[in-house]
């Protein structure tokens, strides 16, 4: 499997805390606790990072992005949202 880095290193005005933490549950398997503590993490304005499925990468920046997660992306070439 390849595994890609996402990091999490804020949130934009709008922010949605809670489908945020809905997505970690749903598409990366946290549970209620750990997704609210890496939500919680966000909104202390922590870097988070999250290990995820290479084939699922591009999708969960895209949901990410849109519910108000600031992100730095690793692939060359590409810069923080």
């Amino acid at each position: 499997m390849d595994v890609k880095v996402l990091e999490i290193v804020g949130w934009n005005v709008g922010f949605q805390k809670i489908p945020f933490t809905n997505v970690l549950r749903s598409d990366l398997g946290y549970s209620l606790s750990e997704a609210k503590a890496i939500t919680d993490a966000v909104l202390e304005q922590k870097t988070v990072a999250l290990e995820v499925d290479g084939s699922r990468y591009a999708l969960l920046v895209e949901k990410l992005s849109k519910l108000g997660a600031r992100l730095a992306l690793s692939e060359p070439g590409e810069t923080a949202l």
